[in-house]
Parts: structure tokens; sequence; C-alpha cells
């Protein structure tokens, strides 16, 4: 399991809930597919339900992120933030990511 951890942007949505990403450091993240400068398509998994998303990758930041904007299972978006806060989940928290391929589960760590 890697672990990550939810961080907000500084950003908000028309509703105020502000924009997160899921974090983890470079160092962190052997197993992921990433491609340095490229939105990589994954399946992001959390409680059973899953989502299209993306995982990022520059060469002058220290992380590897998921993006805030997901795609539900009727094909519409839906906010990393809100799949997130409805799941008991926030701001800062550690959390961890299973992999399998290129499906990323998300759950809690202490």
């Amino acid at each position: 399991m890697i672990i990550g951890i939810i961080r907000g942007l500084g950003k908000f949505y028309a509703d105020r809930m502000e924009v997160l990403e899921i974090w983890v450091h470079k160092n962190k993240s052997q197993g992921l597919p990433v491609v340095r400068g490229s939105r990589v398509p994954i399946t992001f998994i959390l409680n059973g339900e899953q989502y299209e998303a993306g995982l990022r990758s520059t060469k002058n930041c220290d992380y590897v992120w998921i993006c805030p904007d997901l795609i539900n299972e009727y094909g519409q978006p839906v906010k990393l933030s809100h799949v997130l806060s409805k799941s008991g989940f926030q701001n800062n928290q550690r959390v961890g990511l299973g992999l399998h391929g290129r499906k990323v589960t998300l759950s809690r760590v202490s």
C-alpha cells in the first residue's frame, strides 16, 4: 500500500468546497502508473464506487497527484472534493492507496 495525503489547493468551487487532490511523494510512488508531464488515466475506487480519474506528475514537483476532477459510472463529471467529503475524508488526512494495475483504491490509514 502506498501512503498519500489529501491536500487543498487554496481554491474553492462555487459551493465553497475547497479543491482537493491526493498527493504521493515521488520517492514513495513506486507502482503508480506515472508518466512525467502527462495525465495518465486511472480508475479511482472509493467505497466500492469507481470513477475515471487522472494521475499527474511534473518534473519540478516533488509529488504525483490524483487530479481533482473525476467522471462517475454514469459518465457525469464529479469533484474529488465532494466524493472524499461524502465519505468522511478531509484535507491533510493521510490515506492509503491500494494498487491493482491502473486501479487505485483509497482507504483510511491510522
